[in-house]
């Protein structure tokens, strides 16, 4: 299958769109299972970890895959 540099431009905001959505509700609920008695981390912190852990699982994934072909 062929994509057009359009299709690929596409492609790339609806899978940024749903990492961000993914992201926003995840500290939705990170937020709402904090306890009182401790300060939630902030948007930039919980970015950096979310990022760090969506790269760990991505590798995680590639490592399955390729044990698996």
């Amino acid at each position: 299958m062929y994509l057009t540099p359009r299709d690929e431009e596409i492609i790339d905001i609806i899978l940024n769109d749903q990492r961000v959505s993914i992201q926003a509700a995840a500290y939705a609920a990170y937020v709402q299972l904090t306890p009182n008695t401790k300060k939630p981390v902030s948007h930039r912190e919980f970015h950096q970890i979310f990022k760090d852990n969506w790269q760990a699982f991505y590798s995680l994934e590639i490592e399955d895959s390729e044990r698996n072909d």
